[in-house]
């Protein structure tokens, strides 16, 4: 009997501090909120800075002659090679462009050719227009091609005759410059732009 009640209070004893070692567990923490997303470095800066008389590669997209454009009138080009920025292209091949006659002259009688100044004025990048000055005809390696307008690789101030000038671009006295034509122009202004999708 006698150790029948002591074993009966070992284990109510046993309980006693099973319970006291569970009430003295610290309750459970709660759940801590989920962490915020680290910001993209490269998405929380702006990105990317083309700097002004950056060299752009173009290609004239319609026919324009000293016969038929007049001083003024508007013509279009695209941007016949992407503009890079640290690899990162922020100007896609493609992208629309308005260049603008700033001088056309018919050939005239006595053997006087046709003159013809074309200048490049910006490009349209869905919306944002990225200013341009100079035109020069062929595929430029970055030289610095200073000069409000060119005709044929010359820098022209004023008007040009082109007569022994541009060569294959004349025909019957009067200059030519068909669609297709490669030329470069120059950013004339630092722009910022985002890099393309």
């Amino acid at each position: 009997m006698f150790y029948q009640r002591l074993a009966m209070a070992a284990s109510a004893f046993a309980v006693i501090l099973a319970g006291g070692a569970l009430r003295a567990q610290p309750a459970p923490a709660e759940a801590a909120p989920p962490a915020a997303p680290a910001l993209d470095a490269d998405a929380a800066s702006p990105c990317c800075t083309v700097p002004a008389r950056t060299i752009v590669q173009i290609e004239i997209s319609e026919t324009v002659n000293s016969k038929a454009s007049r001083t003024g009138q508007s013509f279009a080009f695209r941007l016949a090679e992407p503009i890079l920025v640290d690899g990162r292209i922020v100007a896609p091949a493609g992208t629309a462009g308005v260049g603008e006659v700033v001088h056309a002259a018919r050939a005239r009688a006595g053997g006087k050719a046709g003159e013809l100044i074309l200048a490049a004025r910006y490009l349209d990048l869905n919306g944002t227009r990225i200013p341009l000055r100079s035109l020069r005809y062929g595929r430029s390696q970055g030289a610095d091609n200073s000069g409000a307008v060119a005709v044929g690789g010359m820098v022209a101030a004023a008007v040009l005759p082109v007569a022994s000038v541009l060569g294959y671009l004349i025909a019957g006295g009067e200059v030519n410059i068909p669609a297709g034509t490669r030329a470069h122009a120059q950013t004339s202004a630092e722009i910022t732009l985002a890099p393309a999708q």
